[in-house]
This record gives C-alpha cells, sequence and structure tokens, in this order.
C-alpha cells in the first residue's frame, strides 16, 4: 500500500534570532529581578522554537504578545513619562507583529512551481549501489529498446561527494540518474514512526542508499510528462533488485513498499499505478490488549461453528482465510492464511501474506494452524464478505497510530 511521507520542517533564520533574543531577554529578566521582563523572553524562546518546529499557532502566539506589549507600552506611556526602556517595548511589540506577519508568509507561501511539476522517481536500496555509465547506457538501452551506446545519447559521468551522477538522453528527453551511498532523509527513524505499515517503517529505517531518475527540463503537457514518468519506470524496474525495498515519488510524497508486483506496473503503460494498488497487505502493529482487538477475537472464537459449516459445504470458487499467530525464531506475525482443509486441531492452508521475520517461509507456503490459536476468518458469500472481525479494530488503530505522531 502506498503512503505519504510526512515533510520535513525547514527553520528560519528570524527563529534562530527570536530563540535568542528570548534567552538575552529572560537572563536579563532573570538578573534585574523584573518578573514581565523574563515572561516575555521566556515566551519569545518558546515562540521561536514552535515556528522553527513548523507550528502555525507561533503565529498567533507572535501576534498576541505584540499586541500584548503595545497595550502595555500605550499604558506607561499615558501613566508615565517616556522613557528608552518604555520605547523598547513599544519597539519590541511591533517586531513580534511583523514576526507574526512573516511566519503567516512563510506558511501561506504556495510552492514553487518547478517543485510541483518535478518528475521523477527513486528507490531505496538496503545497500548502496554505484552506477557507472557503461552499465547504465546497457540498462537504459534495454529498458527502452532504444541504441543509447551512440555519443549523442549520452555524455561524461559526474562524480560528486554525494554519490554518482549520469545524464541520459533518449530520444525526446533527458533524465539525471543518481546513485547515493546515504538514507535519503537526514532522520530515517524519525519519519518511519509516521508510517503505520510496518514493512513500510523497516524499509524507511533499513535502506542505506538510493537511485533516482528525474527529468531534467519541464515536461509539456500532461502527455508528455505520462511519456518521462513512463521510461523513468521502466529504467528503475531494470536497475532494480533484491536490495531494493521500496519506491518514492518525490511529487506527491507518495511511499510503496517494494515487492514482485511493483516490477510488472513499472513496466505496464499505466506505471504510477504501483502507488495505488498493492498485492500486499499493510502489516499494522496493535496491542494485544486493546479493546477492540480483544472483543473482534472473542467473536471470531464464538463463531469458528458457522465458518466451519459453510466451509464444508464450499464451492471451489469460494475463497476461505483464517487469521492466526505463526513463531519462527522468536518472531510472531498474526497473518492470514488460505484455507485448504480443517481437521479437528488442526486448519491447513498457504500463507496469504508475504510474511517479515517469519525465516523460511514465504508467501504462499504451506501451514498447519492450531484451531486453538485462531484469531479471525472470513469468506465470501455471494460477493459478501462475512467475517473479518479483526479489521475494523486494525484499521483504527493505524489511524490512532497516525494522530498521536
Amino acid at each position: 500500500m502506498a503512503s505519504a511521507t510526512p515533510g520535513e520542517r525547514h527553520a528560519h533564520w528570524s527563529d534562530f534570532i527570536v530563540i535568542g533574543t528570548g534567552a538575552v531577554v529572560f537572563v536579563s529578566g532573570i538578573s534585574a529581578g523584573i518578573t514581565w521582563l523574563w515572561v516575555v523572553g521566556l515566551l519569545l524562546s518558546v515562540l521561536g522554537f514552535g515556528a522553527a518546529r513548523g507550528y502555525r499557532t507561533a503565529s498567533w502566539g507572535y501576534l498576541i504578545l505584540g499586541l500584548s506589549l503595545m497595550l502595555i507600552c500605550a499604558w506607561q506611556i499615558h501613566s508615565h513619562a517616556f522613557s528608552w526602556q518604555r520605547g523598547g517595548v513599544g519597539a519590541a511589540s511591533l517586531a513580534c507583529i511583523g514576526l507574526a506577519i512573516l511566519d503567516v508568509a512563510r506558511h501561506g507561501k504556495p510552492r514553487n512551481r518547478k517543485e510541483t511539476t518535478v518528475v521523477s522517481l527513486m528507490i531505496l536500496q538496503r545497500s548502496p549501489r554505484f552506477l557507472d555509465d557503461r552499465l547504465l547506457t546497457a540498462v537504459a538501452s534495454s529498458a527502452w529498446e532504444m541504441d543509447l551506446s551512440r555519443p549523442s545519447h549520452r555524455e561524461e559521468p559526474s562524480v560528486t561527494s554525494e554519490g554518482r551522477s549520469l545524464l541520459l538522453r533518449s530520444a525526446d528527453h533527458a533524465f539525471l540518474v543518481q546513485s547515493v551511498d546515504y538514507p535519503y532523509w537526514k532522520q530515517p527513524d524519525e519519519i518511519a514512526v509516521h508510517l503505520a505499515d510496518v514493512r513500510a517503517q523497516r524499509a524507511m529505517r533499513e535502506h542505506r542508499g538510493w537511485i533516482s531518475v528525474d527529468l531534467v527540463g519541464p515536461a509539456a503537457g500532461d502527455e508528455a510528462r505520462a511519456q518521462a514518468y513512463s521510461q523513468i519506470a521502466r529504467l528503475l524496474a531494470e536497475l532494480s533488485d533484491a536490495d531494493t525495498l521500496a519506491i518514492l515519488q518525490p511529487e506527491t510524497g507518495s511511499f510503496r513498499v517494494w515487492d514482485s508486483s511493483v516490477v510488472e506496473t513499472l513496466r505496464s503503460d499505466s506505471p504510477l499505478d504501483c502507488f495505488a494498488i498493492s498485492n500486499v497487505a499493510p502489516v499494522v502493529q496493535v496491542s494485544s490488549d486493546d479493546p477492540l482487538m480483544v472483543r473482534a477475537i472473542a467473536e471470531a472464537r464464538e463463531r469458528w461453528p458457522e465458518f466451519t459449516q459453510v466451509f464444508s459445504t464450499r464451492h471451489p470458487e469460494q475463497h476461505f482465510s483464517v487469521k492466526a499467530p505463526i513463531t519462527r525464531d522468536g518472531h510472531t506475525e498474526h497473518i492470514w492464511v488460505d484455507v485448504t482443509a480443517i481437521t479437528s486441531q488442526y486448519v491447513r492452508g498457504k500463507l496469504g501474506n508475504a510474511p517479515i521475520d517469519l525465516q523460511g517461509l514465504e508467501l504462499g507456503d504451506p501451514v498447519s494452524i492450531p484451531i486453538s490459536t485462531i484469531e479471525d476468518w472470513i469468506y465470501v458469500l455471494t460477493d459478501q464478505p462475512i467475517g473479518g472481525f479483526t479489521i475494523p479494530a486494525v484499521t483504527s488503530a493505524s489511524a490512532r497510530s497516525h494522530k498521536t505522531r
């Protein structure tokens, strides 16, 4: 399943100035014993930090603080004579209001058109993989079914401290291919926690390099963009290997864990469908004492005779599955199994999901499940699925997980 990767926050120079100024004012207020001064300093530091983290409430904080200081300054000048201290308070109030306007402008500023129209795909790699010009030319020639060995179609590679960059030219477009030996995100662990799918989290944490293919120059019109994406996708399909963990579309932030179906989709007429369609069910962590899950498992076990009764009178086209925990080498996964037979104590079938950490087991491998461990079941009767009691619990846990991050 594709998911959007969280955006990274970018601090502005003004945020650091506000944090530093707030710290100075705070210390000055403490040293002078002026309560309102150190309170203002503390608020400035907090607001500066909030703005640096991208919190939009910082704008309101600046505005409220600025108006409050302005009222205090006006009251002080009205009640007493003007002084440089009161003038400083007035200047600070105007600065806070200006910061509020600046922060609103930063959040409301439209994204650069070049950023929103980038045509690019990248694959995340478990191990870095550097490409040389001869290999890339041969792979691209195969992917695009054209001879790129002629000098007019390629240029000498450029090697930088950030990886290897090579330029490829097809009949219609030019592409920049980069192979890099460090993670795409500076802090992949922090990004990973925002992804509900355990497989996506693992891909985010484990990748140590990436390969990207970017269109050089604008693509005029939807047809040209589609053609460029098609060429990029077919090239990445050829460049992928056993170390490929995921594919990312920078333009939209769409993220898809790699599986055997991705290559086929990338070679199709609609390569970007790989971000919308997945043959691999997402793996979501749910607490064993989650109330929804506990009730769902109890209902599935209570209604188990219903499943066995329908299975005994099944027709060949009907699909029956059960979910149960399977353990290998200390790793346990709650996984769906396509049922082929039911005995008095066991359910026999084939793994319906690709395991993550079950050594020696793969999608489609035969397994036997003790009936006492079954946690859920599902079958289809006249196009209507029956069962799947834990599915709402998993969906709810995933939604709650996103809200708390």
